[in-house]
């Protein structure tokens, strides 16, 4: 049975923000494809170089390969809730910490799970920055 995850943390990199796709679909590494995230799952988009959250969405398929993305062939349709606009303030990693206690990013995973009610608070906080 695969593993299924419902709300969670992805890490992007910076030239997400160049992607014409960022909006459609988000990329993973191959060594996930035995990780189900739901149709109607929410992700909340961090650029790691930049440490903030700065963006919602929400999963609208399953996986599908992408062989010209040779790090991330894996992707996952997505659909916008929410993006900040270049003058809009995001979501620091310490505000992060403050309702996910422990969350440190890890080049070494894509996501961080967090709960519902963690999603929701950090949803809120970068729709009303």
């Amino acid at each position: 049975m695969k593993e299924q995850h419902n709300f969670i943390i992805k890490y992007v990199y910076e030239d997400w923000f160049e992607r014409e796709d960022k909006d459609y679909e988000v990329g993973f590494n191959k060594k996930y494809k035995d990780v189900h995230f739901p149709v109607g799952g929410k992700m909340l988009i961090y650029v790691v170089g930049y440490k903030i959250i700065v963006g919602a969405y929400y999963v609208t398929g399953t996986f599908f390969r992408n062989m010209s993305e040779s790090q991330h062939p894996l992707r996952l349709p997505i659909k916008k809730i929410y993006r900040i606009e270049e003058d809009r303030p995001a979501i620091s990693s310490n505000q992060i910490r403050k309702v996910v206690p422990g969350f440190k990013p890890n080049e070494l995973v894509s996501y961080w799970d967090i709960t519902e009610d963690q999603y929701n608070k950090l949803e809120n906080m970068l729709i009303n920055a």
